[in-house]
C-alpha cells in the first residue's frame, strides 16, 4: 500500500521512546494552581527541565527532540496479511426472502405480500472496508502537523534549513490490528392490498426493523474520572492542558487520542404500521 496507511500498535508502543510534553507554569512566588496567574507569568517547562521556563504558547505540545511522534504507530499492518491491512472483518452474506399470495376470494383484488432479509454495513467512520479487509483512512501515512508560534519571517526562512525549532502536537492514532465486525440489520414486512376500484389501491403494512452495532470506538489514552477534581491539575483556576495530563494519567503518554473499536451488541429496534 506504499505505506499510506497505518494504525497504532500497543504492543509496539514503549514508553522510553514517549516523547515529554511541557506543562504551564506560574512565575508567581508562592503561586497556588486556583490563584489567577497574571499573562506576563505564564511559561511552560519541560518536566526534565524544570528550572528553564519557555514561551506559555508550548503548553500542551511536544518537547522539541525527546521522544519519537510516531511511538507505536505502524505502516506495515497485520503481519501475514496484504501489505497496509490493519483491521480485518468477516465475509457476510446477506439472506432475503419474499413471497406474495391471493386471497381465497379468486377475483384478484386482494393479496398478501411478506419480505425478510438481512443487510450489512461495513464500518466506514474510522476504516476504508472491503470484503474481507479494513485499511485505515491515514493519508499519507501518519499526518502530523508542525508550526512555528511566536516567530517571524525569518523563522519560516530558518525552517527550510532546519534552522528553526517547530511546535508540534501529539500525535492522534488509531489502534489497528483488530478483527472488526459488521453492522448488521433484519428487515421484515407484511402488506394486506386490496384494489378498491377507480385506479385505487388500499394497503395495510407492518414493518419491522431490528438494527444492531459491532461496536464503537473508545479512546484507550481518555483521562480517568474526576481527574480535574484535583488541584494540583488545575492552572489559572480553571483545567490545565489535556496533552499535558495525558502524560501524567494517560495510557500512553505522549501521544494524544488512541481510538480503539470496542465491540459490543447495541440494538435498536423499530416497528411501524402503515396505511396507504
Amino acid at each position: 500500500m506504499n505505506d499510506n496507511h497505518s494504525g497504532f500498535m500497543p504492543a509496539q508502543w514503549q514508553a522510553s521512546k514517549a516523547p515529554r510534553i511541557y506543562r504551564r507554569v506560574c512565575t508567581t512566588p508562592n503561586y497556588v494552581n486556583t490563584q489567577t496567574c497574571a499573562a506576563n507569568n505564564q511559561r511552560t517547562i519541560d518536566p526534565a527541565n524544570p528550572g528553564v521556563f519557555s514561551p506559555a504558547a508550548c503548553n500542551g505540545n511536544i518537547v522539541s527532540g525527546s521522544g519519537s511522534i510516531i511511538n507505536g504507530i505502524s505502516t506495515d499492518g497485520i503481519p501475514g496479511q496484504k501489505e497496509g491491512t490493519t483491521c480485518s472483518s468477516p465475509a457476510s452474506a446477506g439472506r432475503r426472502a419474499s413471497g406474495s399470495h391471493g386471497t381465497s376470494a379468486g377475483d384478484g383484488k386482494t393479496a398478501l405480500r411478506a419480505s425478510t432479509g438481512i443487510f450489512y454495513n461495513f464500518r466506514r467512520v474510522e476504516q476504508r472496508a472491503g470484503l474481507h479487509l479494513c485499511l485505515r483512512r491515514r493519508l499519507p501515512g501518519v499526518m502530523h502537523p508542525a508550526s512555528i508560534r511566536w516567530g517571524t519571517f525569518q523563522d519560516i526562512a530558518n525552517a527550510a534549513s532546519g534552522g528553526t525549532t517547530f511546535v508540534e502536537s501529539p500525535t492522534n492514532g488509531v489502534v489497528g490490528g483488530l478483527s472488526i465486525p459488521n453492522g448488521h440489520s433484519y428487515n421484515a414486512n407484511v402488506a394486506f392490498q386490496r384494489d378498491l376500484g377507480f385506479n385505487t389501491v388500499a394497503e395495510v403494512a407492518w414493518v419491522g426493523n431490528w438494527v444492531y452495532s459491532p461496536g464503537q470506538n473508545v479512546d484507550q489514552n481518555r483521562l480517568p474520572l474526576y481527574v480535574f477534581g484535583n488541584v494540583d491539575n488545575l492552572f489559572n483556576g480553571t483545567t490545565a492542558s489535556v496533552n499535558s495530563l495525558r502524560a501524567v494519567y494517560g495510557n500512553y503518554p505522549g501521544m494524544g487520542s488512541v481510538n480503539q473499536f470496542i465491540p459490543d451488541l447495541l440494538t435498536r429496534f423499530w416497528i411501524t404500521t402503515r396505511c396507504s
